[in-house]
């Protein structure tokens, strides 16, 4: 947000607020107030509350809000809040000793004002977290923007190393050697020195990265998000949210702090406003906001807003006449006083209408354009880093010369190896294209990584299983190899034994995959690299499908066991 244009519309709606606050309070005795002590008032009442707001925006924010600490956040803006209704009595009490009038309030300890002064600031309460979800919003834009050109500044570096390593000839290559290797094992290895010897020209050539990618996750707000748009927070937001209108329409029973009037209308009243509080609530979630989805016209919401503000105002004057606050429209004051006050009601009402339709709207980016933006950045991330351990020359050469070690040794070993090197490839340049693959093409992809990892250590054995409608089933590409990685790298050598064993079972329920690998209690499983690659797996995971993905690790005797279930009706709108 501007700050000059945002602190001036701020100003402008805290003077409105103010309008009506002062009328409320001053309403016995305005012929006794000439109007230069009233604008003074005004004046000085707008300017606190603006205050309160700038000590939000420029200090809780920053502070606690950015830094996911929601709790401490709504904690610390509810004390500002509350600071509002108590400096009022003080202005109030400060003027009537002044000039001499009678005190509205005749007891400042009665702890009823203590009620009053709580139910009156949660509707600046509403205003502050209103004001601080813009601040989050925009920042939360700032590192989307972080993450799309993170994301693009990737695709361009591999679309450059896919072009640069050439994988048509690489791959017509690895076919010549194999269709050589029925004939000629030394011909056959000594293609594959040729092959060795172009790959490390291009792989030593490969233009780095451009010096703007950042290949960590940027540090988001998820767990905030997760608040917002966590349908297993529902039903604790709703439950909150009438709390809070409920409280608010205590107001009504007050006619002065210290003494609140539980009359049969003021009950009447007390309903009656959270009835209307709920109508613009619903009425801006089942009609206005869909409209605003569809036509993402701004200006016109707002309009749209304004007029269901204009329409509750009359039964909202009516109510408020009939039950709990007659005096503004029945008392013979000013005509400018009387619109004074229609504008502060108006105010109160747009403010809030509009800090449901900010919830809405932060719910809707959240869960729609942001998801994606960052579930894009976090899939380039994962195949960036995949690509640059399958491309590194140790890798590579490891398995080529293994490869024409076995040539002579093991023709057929040797034609393995190099058909499961072959597929694997096909597999990183031709599947990772798009965000989901076929498990069936995802447990080949693991079925020949493992391969070749089993050529480079030993003693090293693995199995993959598969059941179920394996056919059918799409998964995130390389939603798996980061728990397969792991799996190898941190098994342990146990009675002359090391295992990786990996099994997939899919319904239509979803699709359960279970990875154990050999493993010594004690052992430190998690390194640095390999918690940094789950946890953006994870990410990855729930950006997908929220909390209806389950994911778990856990030992049991001498086996270090991960276990996921992905639902299987979500996989199909995930594209």
């Amino acid at each position: 947000m501007n700050k000059i244009p945002t602190y001036l519309l701020l100003g402008f709606m805290c003077m409105l607020l103010s309008c009506g606050n002062l009328v409320s309070i001053f309403t016995d005795c305005f012929d006794m107030l000439d109007y230069g002590s009233l604008f003074l008032l005004l004046a000085i009442e707008s300017l606190f509350i603006l205050g309160l707001i700038y000590v939000n925006l420029e200090f809780a924010v920053p502070r606690l809000l950015f830094n996911n600490r929601f709790a401490a956040y709504c904690e610390y803006v509810l004390i500002l809040s509350f600071i509002l209704p108590v400096a009022g009595l003080g202005i109030e009490y400060a003027v009537r000793s002044h000039l001499d009038i009678p005190l509205r309030i005749t007891a400042y300890y009665s702890p009823w004002i203590f009620v009053d002064s709580f139910a009156s600031c949660l509707l600046m309460f509403l205003l502050m977290l209103g004001t601080g979800a813009f601040t989050l919003y925009d920042k939360w834009r700032e590192e989307d923007n972080a993450e799309e050109k993170a994301s693009r500044s990737l695709s361009r570096y591999m679309s450059e190393v896919r072009g640069r390593l050439n994988p048509d000839f690489i791959f017509a290559q690895i076919d010549r050697i194999i269709d050589t290797l029925g004939h000629s094992a030394e011909t056959a290895n000594r293609q594959i020195g040729e092959l060795c010897k172009y790959l490390r020209q291009q792989l030593y050539e490969l233009p780095a990265p451009a010096a703007d990618i950042n290949t960590t996750s940027a540090t988001g707000s998820l767990r905030t998000a997760d608040i917002i748009i966590s349908k297993r927070y529902r039903k604790w937001r709703h439950a909150l949210f009438q709390l809070i209108l409920a409280t608010i329409s205590t107001g009504v029973f007050f006619t002065t702090p210290d003494r609140p009037e539980f009359t049969s209308e003021g009950i009447f009243g007390f309903f009656g406003l959270y009835i209307l509080f709920n109508a613009i609530t619903y009425a801006d979630i089942r009609w206005l906001f869909p409209r605003f989805r569809e036509r993402r016209s701004l200006l016109r919401h707002i309009i749209e807003l304004a007029g269901l503000c204009a329409i509750v105002i009359i039964p909202l004057i009516i109510l408020q006449m009939a039950t709990y606050g007659p005096e503004p429209y029945t008392k013979a004051l000013p005509t400018a006083v009387k619109v004074i006050s229609i504008l502060g009601s108006m105010a109160t009402l747009m403010l809030f209408a509009g800090g449901v339709s900010a919830i809405l709207f932060m719910q809707d980016w959240l869960s729609g354009e942001r998801r994606m933006t960052i579930l894009r950045a976090e899939y380039a991330r994962q195949e960036y880093a995949f690509l640059r351990k399958q491309i590194n020359p140790h890798f590579l050469f490891n398995v080529l010369n293994n490869a024409g070690i076995l040539s002579e040794e093991d023709t057929q070993a040797s034609r393995e190896m190099l058909c499961e090197l072959k597929r694997m490839f096909e597999y990183q340049f031709d599947e990772t294209n798009g965000m989901t693959t076929s498990l069936e093409r995802e447990i080949e992809f693991l079925h020949s990584y493992l391969t070749l990892e089993a050529t480079r250590m030993e003693p090293f054995n693995f199995s993959i299983s598969a059941k179920g409608i394996i056919g059918e089933t799409r998964v995130p590409t390389l939603i798996f190899i980061t728990f397969v990685e792991n799996a190898v790298k941190y098994s342990s050598v146990i009675d002359g034994r090391r295992k990786v064993t990996v099994c997939f079972s899919a319904t239509e329920e979803g699709t359960v995959f279970r990875c154990s690998n050999t493993f010594r209690p004690g052992q430190r499983h998690e390194r640095k690299e390999g918690g940094i690659g789950l946890a953006n797996t994870c990410r990855r995971l729930e950006l997908l499908y929220g909390d209806k993905a389950v994911f778990s690790q856990h030992v049991e005797s001498t086996d270090f066991i991960t276990e996921l279930f992905i639902p299987y009706d979500e996989l199909h709108n995930s594209r």
